[in-house]
């Protein structure tokens, strides 16, 4: 038989197609896989390039500070 209707006999003397144990195997690696990949994004700096919270150094108050083309907020003429 081809490679997918290739049946093994399991303890209880039932065939079962072996693609059955594959899709199990490639699924569990598909979720490991996925799940370091999204641990792997959290642990990216922060790169906006601004934001709204006045305290922050990427606030309002140093907009213009943060891009050459940003000048005119720094003296509040748009």
């Amino acid at each position: 038989m081809g490679f997918l209707g290739s049946k093994r006999s399991s303890m209880k003397g039932q065939k079962q197609p072996i693609f059955i144990p594959l899709f199990r195997i490639f699924s569990v690696l598909f979720i490991c896989f996925s799940a370091s990949v999204a641990s792997n994004d959290d642990e990216v700096e922060d790169e906006r390039e601004f934001d709204y919270n006045e305290n922050s150094e990427k606030g309002p108050l140093h907009w213009g500070d943060l891009k050459q083309e940003w000048a005119a907020c720094k003296n509040g003429a748009m």
